[in-house]
């Protein structure tokens, strides 16, 4: 039997966080995240059904899922565990072997031909033999669970022989779900239908998640929970980063020269090509220098290359050291280097050696180790400072995978991973120089696929993509390093757009667009043929939206984005859209929507009856609850009567409050532009008409608001009459007398001597001028 290691989620502080199984041990305790996904798991399944963990690479999915699987099998109950590898079939008998009764494997050596186990080495019964498992299935249950752990190339073998046993298994759990989405017509779709592979429960494990845009019925995306079932628990790079399960990371941009390496390449002899073209040597070259460059500012130790082909790979690591030794002492780092190739066609033993060096580099030096798809998933590999990318991986689960291994925490390393990206930029040190073809599309898959497993990046990256072009900067996670002579700053001003462009979506250019539309003018009410300033056409994205959303194919996290800047969904609302944009534009320069009845926009808009209208329909209750608030953002008042009540009772309380009366002249006009004197007017004509409220009459009396407008005329006359006497001692003037204030008393007091002679004075009035002094007669 041989002895098998399985990478773990231990204490953080733990040295190397890495465990060594023995049988005896059982099941390593949950730790971390796990304490929270094992008891979530064990009570969503517990009555059957299927869900998913999304948990980032190297944190103990398998740990989680032998916990979850012993939780909610009885004794003699049968487990399934399937893996894409033999070396993961090892790896996971290693954490669930001491919980068996008995154990079976189901798989062959070619399952995977880059594996570094073989079905020799596994600690148990193995086969591929449907008779073989079906005997095994009817054998008599032990004291614990009964575990067969399977190949996804296998499983539809043991799929068979449990349809054919009539059994099924407790729990089915299946390592690297991704593999099982896509087309439904491969092989380890079987994995997801009990007709092909009976099961009560399915447990789907997987560091990147697979196909949440795939629309085409063929195929099998884990968002349908149909197929895969809820996300029951997500533990994120952000998260195991911040908690110190994984390193940070860094996005190291390194740009090369042709006239840097030109010299390098002509010193080098034997180095094939790498394509099997003339360029060859030179983009080899590149690599190095761009490696030891990198080696020399973040003091690189451990560093895995990942090739397309061998014959790169093998160049790579023929070449490192002539072209390293032929760099400029200070373009490369003062340590003892260490390169190594290695393929799936390289024994056991010597990939031991490789990745004995890896782990140990020779004299505290620097150990560079280049592969072609050979130290995939499953594969035992220590854990290193950084990873190379030569040129653009096949997949997005192959970009995270590698990284995955850069971000494994390390203690004898800095806590910050390097994921290298070499690119062969122009010798024209303008920004028009293009950099590398093959360098840009690494770049922009590298980014792509870190963002969506990294929530902190993809927030920056869409932020950046909301800002106007000339705003937007890297995020923190990206730095670019360029030889001397370049314009930095113009040349990241270039690669940032670019960058942001091919790694986010336009949707996030057209949102930041209407949130700086909407900070101006609180609202989105923009005709369709609307283009703003700088010439985006916000009105045609804005109902684009509409019409994606309509479709219902418009993101729930984007419609929430949307509605907190009041977007009406209404694809019928045109007209009344037509409306809401003119009362926009009223309130923007009047500053409020007290429109008058007739009122007419320039181009023959009636805003007056369509706000009339509004109000009828709200006092109705038919108004639309998103265009009620549409409309109230844009300061509406609903009912303008009350309104115009509350703000002229406070203009007269104040000019009461000042002047010790309500004889307020019908021009008046208070200093904040408030028409006091056509409130007064207003309030007398409604009180005539019977129409002023009992409690507004009273509230008016109390400041002794004087209703008959002849008898303020006489109010005002007076009041003007005892400061004239006062200040004089005597009402005897001329007919063109006028107050301080510009106030005709002369000619009052010549009307009331006229009425007094023909006799159309009151006594009362007579009498209270009299009083004053009889000189007014």
């Amino acid at each position: 039997m041989s002895t098998f290691t399985m990478a773990s989620a231990t204490n953080p502080a733990d040295p190397d966080r890495r465990q060594h199984l023995r049988p005896a041990g059982g099941l390593p305790e949950p730790v971390g995240w796990q304490h929270v996904a094992v008891p979530t798991a064990v009570a969503a399944l517990r009555s059957g059904g299927r869900g998913q963990i999304h948990a980032a690479c190297g944190t103990g999915k398998t740990i989680t899922a032998a916990h979850v699987a012993t939780s909610l099998c009885q004794p003699g109950g049968l487990v399934v565990v399937a893996c894409p590898s033999v070396t993961l079939v090892g790896q996971t008998l290693a954490v669930l072997a001491p919980t068996a009764a008995t154990i079976l494997v189901v798989c062959g050596d070619d399952a995977v031909t880059d594996t570094l186990v073989h079905t020799a080495d596994l600690p148990a019964t193995v086969t591929t033999d449907r008779n073989v498992i079906i005997e095994w299935l009817r054998e008599e249950q032990g004291d614990g669970i009964r575990l067969v752990v399977t190949t996804h190339r296998s499983a539809d073998v043991l799929g068979t022989a449990l349809a054919t046993a009539k059994m099924a298994a407790e729990v089915l759990v299946v390592d690297e779900a991704h593999h099982s989405a896509g087309r439904d017509d491969k092989h380890i779709a079987c994995l997801h239908d009990d007709a092909t592979f009976p099961a009560r429960r399915r447990l789907y494990l997987t560091a990147t998640p697979r196909g949440e845009d795939v629309d085409d019925e063929r195929m099998l995306s884990m968002a349908d929970p149909v197929v895969f079932g809820p996300v029951l628990h997500r533990y994120t790079f952000a998260q195991a980063i911040a908690d110190g399960w994984l390193d940070d990371y860094r996005i190291a941009v390194i740009g090369v020269t042709r006239a840097e390496i030109l010299p390098l390449v002509r010193h080098l002899t034997g180095a094939r090509g790498a394509r099997g073209d003339e360029d060859g040597p030179l983009r080899t070259a590149m690599l190095v220098a761009a490696c030891a460059r990198a080696a020399a500012e973040f003091d690189l130790r451990r560093t895995i290359v990942y090739a397309p082909r061998i014959v790169d790979s093998r160049a790579f690591a023929e070449t490192f050291g002539g072209t390293l030794a032929a760099l400029p002492e200070k373009a490369r780092p003062d340590r003892m280097v260490t390169c190594h190739h290695v393929d799936g066609r390289h024994t056991a033993a010597q990939r031991a050696v490789f990745l004995t060096d890896l782990a140990d580099p020779p004299q505290n030096g620097w150990t560079v180790l280049s592969n072609v798809r050979c130290l995939g998933e499953g594969i035992d590999v220590p854990a290193v400072d950084s990873v190379v990318f030569t040129h653009p991986k096949r997949s997005t689960v192959e970009v995270v995978q590698a990284v995955g291994r850069a971000l494994r925490r390390n203690p004898a390393g800095s806590g910050v991973a390097t994921i290298l990206v070499p690119i062969l930029v122009g010798d024209d040190t303008s920004v028009e120089a293009q950099a590398d073809t093959d360098g840009y599309h690494t770049i922009w898959q590298v980014v792509r696929a870190l963002r969506a497993h990294d929530e902190t990046l993809a927030i920056a990256l869409d932020r950046q993509r909301q800002s106007p072009t000339a705003a937007r900067s890297l995020p923190e996670q990206i730095v670019v390093r360029l030889p001397d002579g370049y314009d930095v700053d113009q040349y990241l001003r270039h690669i940032t757009v670019r960058l942001v462009t091919a790694t986010t979506s336009p949707w996030w250019e057209g949102y930041g667009v209407a949130t700086r539309y909407h900070a101006i003018h609180d609202h989105l009410h923009v005709a369709v043929d609307h283009v703003t300033d700088d010439g985006y056409p916000l009105g045609r994205w804005i109902h684009a939206q509409r019409k994606t959303r309509r479709a219902g194919h418009l993101p729930p996290e984007r419609v929430q984005a949307l509605d907190t800047l009041g977007m009406l969904w209404d694809p019928r609302a045109t007209r009344w859209e037509t409306g809401a944009i003119h009362a926009a534009a009223y309130r923007a320069h009047h500053g409020h929507l007290r429109v008058p009845l007739e009122h007419v926009t320039e181009d023959g808009y009636p805003l007056g009856r369509w706000i009339r209208g509004q109000r009828k329909q709200y006092k109705a209750g038919r108004l639309d609850r998103a265009r009620e608030a549409a409309l109230e953002r844009i300061g509406i008042e609903w009912e303008p009567y009350k309104a115009m009540w509350e703000r002229g009772i406070t203009h007269a309380i104040i000019y009461h409050a000042q002047h010790g009366h309500l004889r307020v002249p019908s021009d008046h006009t208070c200093p904040d532009g408030y028409r006091l004197g056509q409130f007064v007017v207003a309030q007398r004509m409604l009180r005539k008409r019977g129409t002023l409220a009992p409690e507004r009459i009273t509230h008016l009396d109390a400041l002794g608001m004087m209703w008959d407008k002849r008898e303020q005329a006489f109010a005002v006359g007076l009041a003007h009459a005892r400061a004239y006497h006062q200040a004089h001692g005597t009402l005897r003037c001329s007919k063109a007398t006028q107050s301080p204030d510009g106030y005709g008393l002369g000619a009052w007091l010549t009307k009331q001597r006229e009425k007094l002679r023909t006799g159309t004075l009151s006594a009362d009035r007579t009498a209270t001028l009299d009083a004053i002094s009889t000189t007014w007669r």
